[in-house]
């Protein structure tokens, strides 16, 4: 009887989700729909309970289990939600008639579709010249799932349901890693960022490589917390599956993932010798699998350069951060002007700057040209961005000045600035490949800044309230500026509205190293003097 109680709400779940989305969704045919709905929730669930058992225990903080709870609800309702509401209120376009937030996704989802319906091997998802999905691994995916349970009827939720299921388990994965490598603290925390951290949410309630390929960070960055306490088989098997999922969508992705683990490890000199010339060779051979498949795929879609994979990697670089930059300069008046009074060395560092912003808060919260449901989702967005910036920001600081861990959090913070400002360059001011490229990282950005939070409460550390001042002060002088543009309110000047939250950055900045100035002074003047 407490065996099958443990395993009622396995069981419940998909049947209820199941239930209200063959309801829900248009298409018809609710019993075929059902039964299509429920072997992908079974899946999802079974894929959640390995996850469960693999990283929580007895003693995992109830908050963990909320976590994993709202994050699982919260992108059912945005999934299905946007899937039913897009063609009533969005734009006139295929892919929101449709249902579809993303472009790609649609484009990846209809050919799946076309392919899942015909004769075609699906297979065929590697092998041929391919536009809406140039690796195939999740186009392999949603055709098999459209070939054998869809019942002759295009089902988008059925890949949107297996993609909530799966980029849950980040939120286990993300749990595991935080709290064996930085407390159980900074692990509850940093589950809850994963779990609600809205670009995270948006693309794991999508038919998007990046719900499958963030799961796979954390699965390897878990993998390696076990790897630092000595449990070297499961550590292990952690860390090939989660590049292993990577790989299957991502070759690129792949490949980041296994040097990213290997340089920690060697970076954190956790192994004995032996094991090291074993983990070389093993993140040597991931590396180059990644590569390899990588190069396979581009010569798939054509346009390769003579120069091999370096030239390919240059070319994606310069090629893309040119058009972006094109694209920023003609879609922005005021970024026209600033361009104009700059020189021309100026205009990419600046753009890199003005991405890190995006999604710009002070704009979607003025802008009211557009469809209220995409004002909201712009909103959204921003506000889960411009949150955790200021917690990056100091987590980034302070993870070089720390006591304990100082490698393991110096390398974390290397790492989600050097790719916040490497999809800035790439994407500019792009309002959805920039957050989308920082948003795949959201695993080791959840870990540092909860890592912040909890060392800035630990230490009493006046540096992140600082941080948070640092942010909002220029917010508001920007708010004021874009409320003044969209409503014909008064404003300041745009050069003078930058010329302020210049100097108020700079006198939050200037104030806080005064002030622990004199407080270092006073310690020193009375320490140690008990008559003081």
């Amino acid at each position: 009887m407490n065996r099958l109680r443990s395993w009622l709400p396995w069981l419940a779940g998909p049947v209820s989700v199941s239930l209200v989305v063959a309801a829900l969704a248009p298409g018809g045919a609710f019993w075929p729909a059902f039964g299509g709905y429920l072997m992908i929730c079974l899946i999802g669930a079974g894929l959640l309970w390995a996850g469960w058992r693999a990283t929580l225990d007895e003693r995992t903080p109830r908050m963990v289990v909320f976590a994993v709870l709202a994050g699982l609800i919260v992108r059912l309702f945005v999934g299905v939600g946007l899937q039913l509401a897009l063609p009533e209120l969005g734009y006139d376009t295929s892919p929101q008639n449709a249902g579809y937030v993303y472009y790609d996704a649609y484009a990846r989802d209809t050919d799946a579709w076309a392919r899942g319906r015909s004769d075609q091997a699906l297979t065929s998802a590697f092998l041929d010249r391919k536009v809406s999905d140039q690796y195939g691994g999740l186009l392999f995916i949603s055709a098999a799932a459209y070939r054998y349970l869809s019942e002759g009827v295009h089902r988008p939720l059925l890949v949107m349901l297996l993609a909530v299921a799966v980029s849950s388990l980040a939120i286990l994965f993300a749990w595991g890693f935080a709290a064996m490598t930085l407390g159980e603290a900074a692990g509850v925390l940093a589950a809850w960022i994963v779990a609600l951290y809205p670009e995270a949410v948006l693309l794991g309630a999508s038919q998007m490589r990046e719900a499958f390929t963030i799961p796979g960070l954390a699965l390897a960055l878990f993998g390696y917390a076990r790897l630092r306490t000595g449990r070297w088989r499961s550590g292990m098997s952690a860390v090939v599956l989660g590049v292993g999922l990577a790989l299957f969508m991502s070759p690129p992705f792949g490949f980041a993932i296994a040097v990213l683990v290997g340089s920690l490890w060697l970076i954190e000199n956790r192994l004995s010798r032996r094991n090291v010339g074993w983990l070389l060779a093993g993140m040597a051979g991931l590396a180059l699998l990644g590569l390899a498949l990588t190069w396979l795929a581009w010569s798939s879609v054509g346009g390769l350069p003579e120069s091999g994979p370096l030239g390919l990697l240059v070319s994606w670089f310069d090629a893309g951060a040119a058009f972006q930059l094109a694209e920023l300069e003609r879609g922005s008046g005021w970024v026209q002007k600033l361009f104009e009074l700059t020189p021309a060395w100026a205009h990419m560092p600046l753009a890199v700057v003005y991405g890190l912003t995006q999604p710009f808060l002070p704009a979607a919260l003025a802008d009211n040209s557009g469809a209220p449901i995409w004002q909201a989702i712009a909103i959204w967005r921003a506000i889960g961005w411009f949150a955790l910036l200021p917690l990056m920001l100091y987590g980034a600081v302070a993870a070089f000045r720390a006591e304990r861990r100082r490698r393991l959090l110096a390398f974390l913070a290397v790492v989600v600035w050097l790719v916040a400002i490497v999809a800035s360059f790439r994407a500019a001011g792009d309002q959805w490949d920039n957050p989308r490229y920082r948003a795949a990282i959201i695993v080791p950005q959840a870990a540092l800044a909860a890592w912040a939070v909890v060392n800035a409460r630990r230490g009493a550390d006046p540096w992140l309230r600082r941080s948070v001042w640092l942010v909002a002060g220029p917010t508001l002088l920007l708010l004021h500026w874009y409320v003044g543009r969209y409503y014909a309110t008064p404003r300041l000047e745009l050069f003078l509205t930058l010329g302020l939250a210049a100097l108020w950055a700079l006198g939050v900045l200037v104030y806080g190293f005064w002030t622990d100035r004199r407080r270092s002074a006073a310690t020193g003047l009375t320490g140690g003097a008990t008559e003081v």
